[in-house]
């Protein structure tokens, strides 16, 4: 992305959506659970199942 953004303010014409408006637009469908939930849950994985990103 490029361009002025402020992500703390809803979007307008010519701005970029927030990152809440993104990731409420973007992960709305095709799942049960919200992004907060699908995020935590997986965080808790990062040492094992993705230890390969190495963090």
């Amino acid at each position: 992305m490029y361009g002025q953004s402020d992500w703390g303010i809803k979007s307008a014409t010519g701005i970029a959506s927030s990152m809440k408006e993104m990731l409420s637009r973007n992960l709305s469908g095709g799942a049960d659970d919200n992004h907060k939930t699908t995020l935590k849950a997986e965080l808790i994985k990062l040492s094992s199942d993705y230890y390969y990103f190495n963090i």
